[in-house]
């Protein structure tokens, strides 16, 4: 059994016994990817384009068919032309049915395709009499052809043979993109958590300096100004501790809808190790993402496809033309048992032309091809440039953020102590309210920021995966 499937196995008996299961990132990730509608949508999505193409091999394998009419049945009059040139109209009745097989096979180095069927049809006329006649073809095998003209048949294997590259890759880096929303909403549900409790943590050391400062007051060691700053602080404290708290079920349940969690189930996130220093060179990303992104491919059917146009609007300026030939044998009796004794030789062979004359619409659309393809050349060129630049920012954003993290690390440890020894001297009447309440103010806020910069360096270093295709923890490609 995989990992992942042992990792759902263990959160299932978990959560059936109720128990609170530690969730690191990376589980989430991981069962995300599996239980979330999201990853669902994502993997019906990659199987119709994977079953799309497999369709489209299909269809250059021979092709067997089996069609006809039985019966085709037609009662009304008619105009009939009479031996001397006139018309009368007389009533007519007659069915005739049909059963026809044929075996095909295209051409992809031709662009022609090459068959064979076999047929049998049957004719009756009712009236004063019932007369009918069979009509059989045992084989037939032909060909056709076209000449002059554009090999479709070539131009779209070229295309299906990078479009389905495509979608493989297009779901790789869908399912990255999805682990960049899952780390997003992992640390929203972080940074929620975090909040509550620090606000939670506020309101009881608010309330404690408040029952001081009333204790101060009633022997006039501080001002009634002071007091009111207390009591001022308490409801603040209250007001962002319903806030938050509402903020984080807020995030908890949406959370548990990302990652396909049922409503029973509870759990708890743990914050992960940070990452090795990679040192990741911002040319070594480009290159990753070139050679396992979808994106240039994706240019590049662009450009094909624009190529092709040009090429099919060369082909339309002059004479276009198909050829049709047929061999085989038939025969038609009263009997269907003599259809096949003795059948005739049948041949056919048939060349249809075309040539413009009147050119002007033809050469409209070279040109309005060309200008297309010129456009295209372009804009995937613009693309390339801006894709490097992407990347090579993103490398330099998450080495910045991997700076700041530390500087945001070491800034928490001092707000914290800077925290501690501010409540220690007004205990001890060393200080005011006000610089007291500074200090809390800026843990606050050193807090908010120590959780933005943890979010986004995690952020940012899936992101980088999503562009690059590449697990810089494991070395290994993502496929």
């Amino acid at each position: 059994m995989n990992k992942l499937g042992l990792l759902t196995i263990t959160f299932f008996i978990a959560f059936t016994f109720g128990e609170k299961k530690e969730l690191s990132l990376k589980d989430c990730i991981q069962v995300g990817l599996t239980n979330g509608q999201d990853a669902k949508i994502l993997h019906h999505g990659y199987q119709a384009d994977h079953w799309s193409y497999q369709a489209y091999r299909a269809g250059l394998s021979p092709q067997i068919i089996l069609n006809g009419s039985i019966p085709e049945l037609d009662r009304s009059i008619n105009r009939i032309l009479q031996p001397d040139g006139s018309y009368e109209f007389h009533m007519q009745s007659h069915s005739s049915s049909n059963i026809n097989l044929k075996l095909s096979q295209n051409i992809v180095a031709t662009g022609g395709n090459i068959f064979a069927s076999s047929n049998i049809s049957r004719e009756d006329a009712f009236g004063d009499t019932h007369t009918y006649n069979w009509r059989a073809s045992p084989l037939v095998l032909g060909y056709t052809q076209p000449l002059f003209q554009y090999n479709h048949l070539k131009g779209a294997k070229n295309v299906e043979s990078l479009e389905i590259t495509i979608a493989k890759k297009q779901y790789v880096e869908n399912k990255e993109n999805l682990a960049v929303m899952i780390t997003s909403s992992f640390f929203d549900l972080y940074i929620s958590e975090q909040l509550l409790r620090n606000s939670e943590f506020n309101v009881t050391v608010n309330d404690t300096i408040y029952r001081i400062s009333q204790g101060r007051y009633s022997v006039g060691k501080i001002a009634e100004n002071e007091l009111l700053q207390s009591e001022l602080a308490v409801m603040n404290s209250q007001n962002n501790y319903h806030r938050n708290k509402l903020n984080y079920e807020r995030n908890y349940e949406k959370f548990k809808s990302l990652i396909g969690f049922y409503e029973k189930d509870e759990f708890i996130i743990i914050l992960p190790e940070k990452l090795e220093n990679f040192n990741i060179k911002p040319e070594t990303a480009i290159a990753l993402a070139k050679r396992n992104g979808s994106s240039l491919i994706s240019w590049q059917v662009q450009k094909l496809e624009s190529e092709q146009a040009v090429q099919i609007a060369k082909k339309n300026q002059w004479l276009s033309a198909d050829m049709t030939a047929r061999v085989g044998y038939n025969q038609t009796a009263q009997n269907v048992g003599d259809l096949y004794k003795k059948p005739l030789d049948s041949e056919f062979f048939s060349i249809g032309f075309e040539i413009p004359i009147t050119r002007s619409k033809n050469e409209m659309d070279l040109l309005a091809a060309e200008e297309n393809k010129a456009k295209t050349d372009i804009s995937a060129e613009l693309f390339e440039t801006e894709f490097e630049q992407n990347i090579k920012y993103q490398v330099k954003e998450f080495q910045l953020l991997e700076a700041q993290l530390k500087v945001a690390t070491i800034s928490d440890s001092i707000a914290v102590q800077q925290f501690k020894v501010a409540k220690e001297r007004y205990l001890i009447g060393k200080t005011d309210v006000t610089t007291l309440f500074l200090a809390q103010n800026g843990l606050d806020a050193t807090h908010r920021q120590y959780y933005q910069t943890l979010k986004d360096y995690w952020v940012a270093y899936y992101q980088l995966r999503k562009m690059t295709l590449f697990d810089f923890e494991n070395k290994t490609v993502i496929e």
